[in-house]
């Protein structure tokens, strides 16, 4: 027998091998990463309905299409400030739920179009928050627009469209 022979048999199970064992290491991220992201999304949901009082809703096929449009957007608000306890904010809604916004260091506040602060939160205010939604259900926002209030300048929302 040829010694490259010998070489090309003990070579072709080595890649087979590595390649399964590749295969499984990969396999094993997906599980990981889609674990933590089904956990984190069903964390989030629980605990963003009991902070809104919405525990007692009745589980329905049709659920995901029923929601207002408060419900359907974790990375933001827009609504008038009801409390303030810093770095939370309780913002409500145009349609009365209430969302909790953490304020953070990284928090960009504006006033209008001029730099702000968290002296110029003030109950009442109407505002803009955005952010990302944590697994207590509240927004860590990254950025917060102080509106004025005025019949003027408060836009009406609807479920597909902010108009003036």
């Amino acid at each position: 027998m040829n010694i490259q022979h010998h070489k090309h048999i003990l070579t072709s199970p080595i890649y087979i091998i590595a390649s399964v064992l590749i295969g499984i290491l990969i396999f094993g991220a997906g599980v990981f990463v889609g674990y933590h992201k089904a956990r984190f999304s069903n964390t989030w949901d629980t605990n963003y309905t009991r902070g809104v009082g919405m525990m007692n809703r009745s589980p329905s096929l049709f659920a995901p299409f029923l929601n207002d449009a408060d419900d359907v957007n974790p990375h933001g608000t827009i609504g008038t400030i009801v409390s303030i306890k810093l770095p939370l904010i309780m913002v409500k809604g145009q349609s009365e739920a209430e969302k909790v916004i953490v304020v953070g260091s990284s928090t960009r506040i504006r006033v209008m179009h001029t730099i702000g602060s968290t002296d110029d939160l003030k109950v009442g205010e109407f505002i803009t928050s955005i952010g990302n939604p944590n697994d207590q259900g509240q927004i860590e926002a990254s950025f917060i627009r102080i509106m004025p209030i005025s019949s003027s300048t408060v836009p009406e929302i609807s479920s597909t469209t902010i108009t003036q």
